[in-house]
């Protein structure tokens, strides 16, 4: 397959966004076997599974982001743990037409354990060993190549996010977590966190909760940008002008002049210059500011009640949104300069190098796209490294694919009041709602490990 017939196949599947799709895919699995009396994990051999999903997202050839009735998966194309064999779009009479399909996995053998097959099916269905990036490359010739109305708009859409600076992508601009019922199950007075960073919901709950300091990290630079920007807003606005600015993301742009004296100059630099570059397309910006991906994904316009029902979640997910004397303690809180000596380190958390300890390490559901045998030996690392001996890790799986983590001694298992979704859906019928799949999520706790005794076990299934 050459790379215009790879456009072509890619522009196929990216048509099905928004839409339900049957995907199957060869899914690894492991198990764990007694080794020089360590327990370690092994290769379980490959397990084939078909599914109906909705097509969300697509990532060239890398991955696909899909949801189910349960919640959103990303499933890589050719990956480690797992491979798609096939997608295919779902008919009104229930029957199937082939999307896309891998015919190269019949020449490989799925009963042995080979890391690199994903790899190699992939090099062989494109001729290429970077085709990822020759479509890059490809669509933004093309792209420059043609006649547009709107330049500064196409450059908008076309690209993942409005920012050009290092690894970026789309970022939830308020949490899609319930830290409303996930964060009362833990204690934060006076304890040093790191914390994923998103939108920063989590970070600025935690100093409401009490935390002494909070580091964060993210793979998306866009998120460091996004959260300075959302902490300057905080700080200049009182909470019902927040609240409105959340239903009316223009005044962003509109207000810059008020808030920008609470940026930093590098911050204030790149947020001025972001503005400029858009400033012929602000609704276009304010998609990609306010709304979740799944806009993008669905190529559809936002309306009022869109960002009604982001204000509303936002209040219900967050403490700090709760109400006034909440968000007036925070806004103190970011006033007195309580995150003055933060840190943020920007890359993929499994290969960042760490010089402090933490009482409290949040890994949100970074595990649901990792591979399980590299995550697995990431928070073995966590554990002996970076947490203090009183500390915890605390897990969110929502791809509900962790509970093996129970049968270690040093894990449990947090609980929280799911009942309190079903109330919030029956008190705002029609007019905002909380996706049922959220009342299935597990959360985990994980402590410093014990010393092992000869002969134990630990981390098995």
């Amino acid at each position: 397959m050459n790379i215009e017939q790879a456009v072509q196949l890619l522009n196929r599947i990216k048509s099905y966004q928004g839409k339900k799709i049957k995907i199957t895919y060869y899914k690894k699995n492991y198990g764990y076997q007694l080794v020089n009396n360590d327990w370690k994990i092994g290769f379980g051999g490959y397990e084939k599974v078909s599914a109906d999903v909705k097509l969300c997202e697509v990532n060239n050839f890398m991955s696909v982001l899909v949801e189910d009735s349960d919640t959103k998966r990303n499933f890589p194309f050719f990956g480690m743990d797992c491979i798609i064999e096939s997608l295919g779009a779902i008919n009104e009479d229930n029957s199937i037409s082939l999307i896309y399909e891998n015919q190269f996995l019949k020449n490989h053998n799925l009963d042995i354990e080979n890391d690199q097959l994903g790899q190699q099916t992939k090099k062989e269905m494109f001729q290429s060993e970077d085709i990822d990036e020759q479509i890059k490359e490809y669509i933004e010739k093309e792209k420059l190549s043609r006649s547009a109305n709107n330049p500064v708009l196409n450059d908008l859409f076309d690209k993942p996010s409005i920012f050009d600076y290092g690894t970026r992508d789309r970022v939830f601009p308020f949490t899609n977590e319930m830290l409303n019922l996930y964060m009362p199950a833990y204690s934060f007075a006076g304890k040093k966190v790191l914390a994923n960073l998103g939108g920063g919901d989590f970070a600025l709950n935690a100093y409401l909760l009490g935390a002494s300091s909070i580091d964060t990290f993210d793979i998306n630079e866009y998120s460091y940008y996004y959260y300075e920007l959302k902490k300057a807003l905080i700080k200049c606005y009182s909470y019902d002008e927040f609240l409105n600015i959340i239903e009316n993301p223009k005044k962003v742009y509109d207000d810059f002049n008020n808030y920008k004296h609470f940026l930093s100059k590098d911050v204030s630099e790149v947020i001025a210059k972001m503005f400029e570059k858009y400033n012929s397309c602000l609704i276009g910006f304010a998609k990609k500011l306010f709304l979740p991906s799944s806009f993008n994904a669905e190529e559809r316009e936002f309306s009022s009640k869109d960002l009604k029902n982001l204000r509303m979640t936002a209040q219900f997910r967050n403490f700090y949104l709760s109400n006034e004397q909440n968000y007036n303690l925070v806004r103190s809180q970011l006033s007195n300069g309580i995150d003055n000596q933060s840190k943020f380190l920007l890359g993929d958390v499994t290969k960042l190098q760490f010089t402090d300890k933490y009482d409290m390490i949040y890994l949100s559901n970074i595990g649901d796209v990792i591979d399980a045998q590299q995550y697995y030996a990431f928070i073995r690392f966590l554990q002996d490294n970076i947490l203090t001996d009183n500390g915890q890790i605390i897990i969110v799986d929502k791809a509900r694919k962790f509970d093996f983590l129970l049968n270690d001694e040093s894990v449990s298992q947090d609980d929280y009041d799911a009942t309190q979704i079903t109330q919030y859906n029956e008190n705002y019928a029609g007019l905002s709602s909380i996706p049922d799949s959220e009342k299935k999520v597990c959360l985990y706790s994980i402590y410093r490990q014990p010393e092992l005794k000869h002969g134990s076990k630990r981390w098995f299934w």
